[in-house]
């Protein structure tokens, strides 16, 4: 009787976890790479599909000033490696708000290609503080991490930490 009940208990809460996904992919989800992204278009991106890249994700705000200040330069390492297929370039929007994004992008002309919406996963990295850059390598691990950035050493840096990424 007990193990009667056991199983259907069980079998109900498979069953609420299906549902769940459905509606929210990254419910339970502990394992970043196992994270699926909401593109701007509404297109999911399950980090999970790029392991065996080097990923670099750039959290960011609309109402962030540091942000304003770093996407260039964000931009300009992504030129430095656009040649590597292994190497993968996301922008993780963290506003509440998301209907102030594509205004945003199109008013400050950034490039919409590789944007996201972080969808719980810059709570999961603990992502206090943005701009937030993070690297993860090939094997799905979080290998590097900027907080904040500074600007006359952002390139340098971030540029380092990827060639040094792709070696190990």
């Amino acid at each position: 009787v007990v193990l009667e009940a056991y199983d259907r208990n069980r079998a109900l809460i498979d069953a609420r976890r299906q549902k769940l996904r459905q509606l929210d992919p990254n419910a339970g989800v502990t394992d970043p790479m196992k994270y699926t992204l909401t593109a701007l278009d509404g297109k999911r991106l399950p980090l999970e599909s790029l392991r065996g890249k080097v990923v670099v994700m750039d959290f960011w705000a609309t109402w962030c000033a540091p942000c304003r200040v770093q996407h260039p330069l964000y931009e300009e390492v992504a030129k430095k490696f656009h040649h590597r297929s292994d190497v993968v370039f996301l922008g993780i929007n963290t506003d509440e708000d998301r209907g102030r994004v594509i205004p945003f992008l199109d008013q400050h002309q950034w490039n919409r290609k590789q944007i996201y919406y972080e969808d719980g996963l810059s709570e999961m990295l603990r992502v206090s503080s943005i701009p937030t850059t993070v690297i993860v390598d090939r094997k799905g691990q979080i290998v590097s991490r900027l907080n904040g950035f500074l600007p006359d050493r952002f390139v340098g840096m971030l540029s380092e930490r990827i060639e040094r990424t792709l070696v190990e």
